[in-house]
Order: C-alpha cells, then structure tokens, then sequence
C-alpha cells in the first residue's frame, strides 16, 4: 500500500514521469534523424545488455572478497599496479631521454624557463599570429647567426 502511494504521488513518480519524457524526447529526435523503431530497439537491448553485464561483474568481484575485505584474487590488483608503475617508468625514461640529448635538453632549458619566468610575455604571444611569431622567430635566428 505505501509503496504503490509513493508510486503514484511521491518523488518516485516525478524521477519515473521524468526518466520517461526524456526517453520520449530522444526517441523523437532519432526518429527524425532517420531511425527506424527496429535499430532503437537493438540498440536499447544493447545497452541493457552491456549494463547487467556490467552488474554481474561487480557482483562477481565483490564475491571474491572475504572477511577482511581484500581481494582473493591478488593477480587483478597487482596487475593494476603493475601497470601504473610501468607507465611512470615509461614516462620517465621518455623524460630523461629527451634531456640528455644536447639539443633537446637546450630547447627543453630554455623552453621551460621562458614558460615559467615571463607570464606577460607569454601572454603576449599567445595573442600573436602565427605569421607574426613566424617573422620573429626568422629575425631571432638570423640574429643569433
């Protein structure tokens, strides 16, 4: 009895009368975009497919958990840091590899300084052209020769 009197006047029945207009909206908006009720439905089935899928995954790792509350199975959560601590080592070897060489390590210097001390400057050429900062950067190398 409550539940069907929360049903037909409480916020359930505003969140269900809302859910429903807008599946109503979008179904109008694919059906003037071209779809067919047909290609709706699959794609509808689809994705509930894909959501219990996903539920009983959930369902399936929290049943590998015993009292303590840590996974049985250690080879997920090791695999996971495994991963994290190979992408930091890539990272970091890429890093490092770019600055031991000469020239990178010398734009790399200079690029970094001048991002980090001159904020009006870099202000000022973000606002620039591109034709303009390609005449400046040939008249800074010609100088520079």
């Amino acid at each position: 009895m409550l539940a069907k009197d929360l049903y037909e006047t409480g916020p359930v029945r505003e969140q269900d009368y809302l859910y429903k207009s807008e599946l109503r909206n979008i179904k109008d908006l694919l059906k003037n975009e071209g779809y067919d009720d047909e290609d709706m439905g699959k794609a509808l089935t689809q994705h509930d497919q894909h959501k219990r899928y996903l539920m009983v995954k959930a369902v399936r790792r929290l049943q590998h958990f015993n009292s303590v509350l840590y996974a049985k199975p250690k080879m997920f959560d090791r695999w996971k840091q495994y991963v994290q601590v190979k992408r930091q080592y890539r990272y970091w070897l890429q890093f490092v590899d770019k600055r031991a060489k000469i020239i990178k390590s010398d734009l790399h210097y200079v690029f970094d300084k001048w991002k980090r001390f001159h904020p009006v400057r870099q202000n000022e050429l973000t606002c620039m052209p591109k034709a303009v900062l390609g005449k400046r950067a040939v008249v800074n190398n010609k100088a520079l020769d």
